[in-house]
């Protein structure tokens, strides 16, 4: 029987482009997700525009908040 590898090789990083795409649809898919709760919100408690307004707005917050504790940690 052979003997296993002493050593197991990392897996390689993901290139920078991969990366920026990543964290531009993680952006994207908060912003949107925000939106959708708005949408939610405009049709049950809300005035028609202020709760799409709101949910985009607090979505992309959220999204420039993990955007940035990502691109810290690097």
């Amino acid at each position: 029987m052979d003997k296993p590898p002493d050593r197991v090789t990392p897996p390689a990083k993901p290139s920078r482009r991969m990366g920026g795409l990543y964290h531009g649809l993680q952006f994207a898919v908060t912003a949107v997700a925000g939106l959708a709760v708005g949408y939610w919100l405009d049709g049950r408690v809300l005035p028609s525009p202020l709760g799409m307004l709101g949910g985009f707005f607090a979505g992309a917050a959220v999204g420039m908040y993990i955007l940035a504790r990502e691109l810290k940690k690097k």
